[in-house]
């Protein structure tokens, strides 16, 4: 069985948080964002011939992307890293939202912060120390 032994909260911005959750002794880093727009039957990544139903549709569609420097094959840590992503997102409203976790590997985890700006425009080298002394970091 696999347990979280340690996590930190990295940045909070108003749509995205980062993560660092280390489990067996390995770190990786969650990426969640709230993309504040409805689940589309894509997003759910749904096997070809599932039968679709507009009801698992919700308002609200909150990705989170786990990166490791290797591939995970314990399927232990994927549930770990899955159910507490989960945690993490327990203050919203589920009922109105689907929540996708996604296991991606990374060569440097380091560099998961140029992504960051790439795919959500946030450099994380450009935030004000001053943004750095509260929760939230911004508005972006």
């Amino acid at each position: 069985m696999a347990i979280v032994e340690y996590f930190e909260r990295k940045f909070r911005f108003t749509h995205v948080e980062v993560w660092d959750v280390r489990v067996k002794g390995q770190i990786y880093r969650l990426v969640l964002k709230d993309e504040k727009r409805k689940t589309t039957f894509d997003d759910l990544r749904y096997p070809p011939n599932f039968k679709k139903d507009p009801d698992d549709l919700r308002d609200n569609f909150v990705k989170v992307d786990v990166y490791s420097e290797k591939l995970i094959l314990e399927a232990t840590i994927k549930t770990c890293l899955s159910e507490f992503a989960e945690q993490c997102t327990d203050h919203i409203a589920l009922a109105h939202c689907n929540i996708v976790v996604e296991f991606y590997v990374f060569p440097n985890l380091d560099e998961v912060e140029l992504l960051l700006n790439e795919r959500y425009g946030i450099d994380i080298n450009a935030i004000p120390l001053r943004r750095l002394q509260h929760l939230n970091q911004g508005d972006y």
